[in-house]
Parts: C-alpha cells; structure tokens; sequence
C-alpha cells in the first residue's frame, strides 16, 4: 500500500492546480501498483483508495 500511496497523493496536487488528466495518470498509476484481487478474488481494500 505505501508505493500505491505515494503515487496516489501526486494526483492531489494536479487536481488543485486544474491538470485534470495528469492527476488521473497518477491514480491509474496508484491503481498499477496494487493488485486488484486478493488470492480469493476478493477486492483488495487499498486498491479503491487509489483510483479516488
């Protein structure tokens, strides 16, 4: 969850600057770093918290 975290938090600073489609490259990069299933094929809890 940090590597998914720390790029996730890049996208709040393009959401405030207007840079609409640099902050959603950052969270589809968040998105990218956590899988989105877990063995059982249950939704990961961090994985919704990157794409916000």
């Amino acid at each position: 969850m940090k590597l998914s975290h720390a790029l996730q938090m890049q996208s709040h600073i393009f959401t405030r600057l207007g840079l609409w489609a640099e902050s959603a490259d950052w969270n589809a990069r968040s998105a990218a770093a956590v899988p989105t299933q877990a063995g059982d094929g249950v939704i990961v809890d961090h994985y919704p918290r990157a794409i916000n």
